[in-house]
């Protein structure tokens, strides 16, 4: 887990007054799962990852077993209750690449080549995968 960023306009609009805020990895499956059957969660909106693209860079590893690994629990977890009706999954357009053509489109190959983008390109064809599963 990483650091609370205390003065976010989450914490600043007393957001997490109306939130349940659960601490741990979101590589950790167990967590996953117990938190979405305690807490009867139907819609998961999936924002965990690493944001630090520069963090990236240097430390990939700890990366992919955030955003892919973090994934993957998430999407195995879900799998296994029974009230998760939806995942939404936040991506990045970094996963393109630099793609010549813009606007980006869900058609634009999935060209990134940098750690981040590749975690992130992978989080996206994982759920994917678990949507056509």
């Amino acid at each position: 887990m990483h650091d609370q960023v205390g003065n976010s306009e989450f914490y600043e609009l007393n957001l997490d007054r109306l939130a349940t805020m659960i601490n741990g990895a979101l590589e950790d499956n167990l967590l996953q799962k117990r938190v979405l059957n305690e807490y009867n969660i139907a819609t998961v909106l999936h924002l965990g990852e690493q944001t630090q693209v520069t963090n990236t860079n240097r430390n990939p590893l700890s990366t992919f077993e955030s955003d892919i690994k973090g994934t993957w629990c998430l999407m195995k977890a879900a799998r296994r209750t029974t009230q998760v009706e939806r995942i939404l999954v936040a991506s990045s357009d970094k996963t393109y690449g630099s793609a010549e053509q813009l606007p980006y489109t869900e058609e634009t190959p999935l060209e990134g080549a940098l750690p981040y983008d590749l975690s992130k390109a992978c989080a996206e064809r994982i759920a994917m995968g678990y949507a056509q599963t």
